[in-house]
């Protein structure tokens, strides 16, 4: 609760879920948002809410918007 109430919902682009994939129920490991969004960037960036993506959206758009747009 550190920075207040986790929404436990999922990004409708990468799909990771904020207390939901970095404090996992018993059993299963946590991954933080960084390496979620690495291992989401080596799948090709799928869209994990395919009708919410923009018309404007790129590949590259999350890389640009990390400051990796050459990675």
């Amino acid at each position: 609760m550190h920075f207040g109430n986790p929404a436990r919902t999922r990004c409708p682009c990468c799909g990771y879920g904020f207390e939901l994939d970095d404090a996992p129920r018993k059993g299963t490991e946590p991954i933080s948002c960084e390496a979620w969004f690495w291992e989401w960037a080596d799948r090709g960036h799928p869209w994990h809410e395919r009708d919410r993506r923009p018309a404007s959206w790129a590949d590259t758009t999350p890389l640009t918007a990390a400051g990796r747009a050459g990675w």
